[in-house]
């Protein structure tokens, strides 16, 4: 069996989904089909940055 360099990752605790085709995912890896995104517009994002970063820090940092 083929050990590919993403696999190496989870010798160090790092459960990351994959995307070599062939490379084996960690059982702790999420499951990609249960993950829900959200809708963004980069423009709209752009546009609003400033609020979007002092949101996060305040929300996040804090």
């Amino acid at each position: 069996m083929m050990l590919y360099a993403q696999e190496v990752g989870q010798k160090a605790g790092a459960f990351n989904n994959l995307t070599h085709p062939d490379a084996v995912e960690p059982e702790e890896a999420a499951d990609i089909e249960e993950i829900e995104l959200i809708d963004s517009d980069p423009i709209e994002a752009g546009e609003r940055r400033e609020e979007i970063l002092d949101r996060w820090d305040n929300e996040v940092n804090n």
